[in-house]
């Protein structure tokens, strides 16, 4: 039987001693930005690093043994190269270096149908993802909903509020700037109608515009002479009334005004 390795491609990149065994590896930043990581899944990327530590190790020829590979990088599973071979991120090779034969039926094996389908749903997943993300509105598409809607809900002070606070609902990230709008609106409304309901058809301010007039009104009339002066006269007269009733031990009569007693003399 002919024992196969993995090698990985292009390995003097990643690792930079090549006489000892070194305890670390190097991992570029273009590592996420390359073909590898782009077009692999989550777990292909995982055995990616778990490769490059392995070629570390073994001078950049891993046995090709599933169940070894699976021990020895602690998997939960038997890795499938095929998303890495076909990335070109590694290659299989015999004793001899020979990696066209053994790669070439090693891709058979590793792209059943049914792991195609697979990643087939994944990536639709991904896009229906990528199709909710939140974006923000411009202040002429808020401007046009509000007005839609004739809910009187300030365009600019909506927008204000939330770049202010970063597009938050609470501590939570915004899913749906119409939603708040229509929260926006409903808040308004309850801040207008109950109290319209409290104060007979008024509003609040309505009510306190009312006040401030009843109370100009009053300091007009007081600040008026006149009617200062019949103040006084009515004072004057209702005093001199209750010092003649206490004189003579009645009450003032009902016509204490023409300044009479109780026996009709003065």
């Amino acid at each position: 039987m002919v024992n196969q390795f993995i090698r990985i491609i292009n390995w003097e990149r990643f690792q930079h001693y090549k006489d000892r065994n070194p305890p670390w590896i190097k991992l570029h930043r273009e590592l996420l930005t390359s073909r590898t990581w782009i077009t692999s899944d989550d777990t292909s990327r995982a055995l990616a690093i778990a490769c490059m530590v392995l070629a570390a190790e073994t001078g950049n020829s891993i046995p090709f043994d599933p169940v070894f590979i699976k021990r020895r990088a602690y998997l939960n599973q038997e890795p499938d190269f095929a998303q890495l071979l076909a990335a070109q991120f590694i290659e299989i090779i015999d004793e001899s270096g020979n990696a066209s034969s053994v790669l070439a039926g090693c891709k058979q094996v590793a792209r059943p149908e049914t792991e195609t389908e697979t990643e087939g749903e994944k990536r639709q997943k991904r896009a229906s993802a990528h199709s909710r993300v939140f974006h923000k509105p411009s202040f002429d598409e808020l401007k046009a909903y509000c007005q839609e809607r004739q809910n009187g809900v300030d365009s600019q002070e909506f927008l204000d509020h939330y770049e202010a606070n970063g597009w938050k609902v609470g501590r939570n990230p915004m899913k749906d700037w119409r939603a708040a709008v229509r929260t926006w609106e409903q808040r308004r409304q309850r801040d207008t109608k109950p109290n319209a309901n409290r104060f007979g058809g008024k509003t609040p301010l309505e009510m306190a515009k009312e006040e401030v007039e009843d109370w100009s009104a009053r300091n007009k009339s007081a600040s008026n002479p006149n009617n200062r002066a019949e103040q006084k006269q009515a004072d004057i007269l209702r005093a001199r009334e209750r010092a003649r009733a206490d004189l003579m031990g009645a009450r003032p009569s009902d016509d204490s005004s023409s300044g009479l007693g109780r026996n009709g003399h003065s």
